[in-house]
């Protein structure tokens, strides 16, 4: 196992605290990665009631199925049922020899509709991505494709990963398929990404001259953020140096109203009773006990108002 890879159930958790809408990229460097994220994630719909489809690319169904069945989870059974469907590429993406991203991204629509027709209660899909390096016309437009599917899922809720094995494409590629995926798997995090280039943007015209005007500007809101973490972490601090003067102002006034007030009452009380008088003195020492109980009231009234427990 991948050493920078949490443990499966952990990562599992990750994934199932994400939106119902994700798209996801994995750029993975080992089969052990691979299956590390795409079980739960499957997991995770057939738990929920959804209809998975796995496409094939480098990593065959089978080599997934032992990683289903650790989860909990008769992957027979589930493939039979059709809530776990496999396909082998170029399907669904090769369609009359060429890649077409506007018709890959329709063919979701056509599942996700089909998925609930069926009785599912969504479509999630997995896709290891190394059908684009086949000699098909149209691959040039996969982040074309990446891009697109964004806007869409606005529409559509519905969860994609996307797994691209690092050892086959180039740095380049990998690159910008990073910066097209709302969600990225570093070093075994789920996270936000932080250099993803919105639809609207990447698709324009002008993307390729306004890049670096992109990366600058992301950059300079990158280091505000900081600025503005560091900032709130400083109030923090200062809120609980606040915090810790005023629990010890409390507690040295709750020692002298001890001191002052109960131990004067508690003192008389044990001179009253230890010395003679008769009823007189007995009348005086059951005053001052009253006396006593009173104060601890008061103490205790102050220390939490009734108030509190209306709250």
């Amino acid at each position: 196992m991948d050493p920078e890879l949490p443990p499966t159930e952990q990562l599992q958790g990750q994934l199932a605290r994400l939106d119902p809408t994700l798209h996801l990229c994995v750029p993975y460097r080992s089969l052990d990665e691979h299956i590390a994220v795409a079980a739960p994630f499957i997991c995770i719909g057939l738990e929920r009631g959804e209809q998975c489809v796995y496409v094939e690319g480098d990593v065959s169904t089978p080599v997934l199925v032992p990683a289903i069945r650790s989860l909990g989870f008769d992957a027979e059974a589930v493939l039979d049922s059709g809530a776990l469907r496999s396909l082998q590429y170029p399907e669904p993406y090769i369609e009359d020899g060429r890649f077409d991203p506007d018709r890959m991204v329709e063919w979701f629509g056509q599942k996700d509709d089909e998925a609930r027709r069926a009785g599912f209660t969504g479509f999630r899909y997995v896709g290891e991505m190394s059908w684009a390096l086949g000699p098909y016309p149209g691959v040039n437009r996969l982040a074309e494709y990446e891009a697109k599917l964004n806007p869409f899922l606005r529409q559509r809720p519905m969860a994609v990963l996307c797994e691209y094995d690092r050892g086959r494409f180039g740095s380049e590629i990998i690159r910008e398929i990073i910066a097209i995926h709302p969600r990225v798997l570093a070093r075994g995090r789920v996270c936000r990404n932080p250099y993803y280039v919105p639809p609207e943007k990447y698709l324009s015209s002008d993307w390729v001259a306004s890049e670096i005007d992109w990366l600058l500007d992301s950059i300079n809101r990158l280091d505000r953020a900081e600025d503005a973490l560091g900032q709130s972490e400083e109030r923090y601090r200062l809120l609980a140096q606040q915090l810790l003067l005023a629990q010890e102002t409390e507690r040295r006034s709750l020692a002298l109203e001890l001191h002052d007030q109960l131990g004067q009452l508690l003192t008389g009380i044990r001179i009253a009773l230890g010395g003679r008088g008769g009823p007189e003195r007995l009348a005086e020492a059951t005053d001052m006990v009253d006396q006593a109980i009173e104060e601890v009231r008061s103490l205790s009234l102050e220390l939490r108002p009734p108030s509190l427990d209306l709250l």
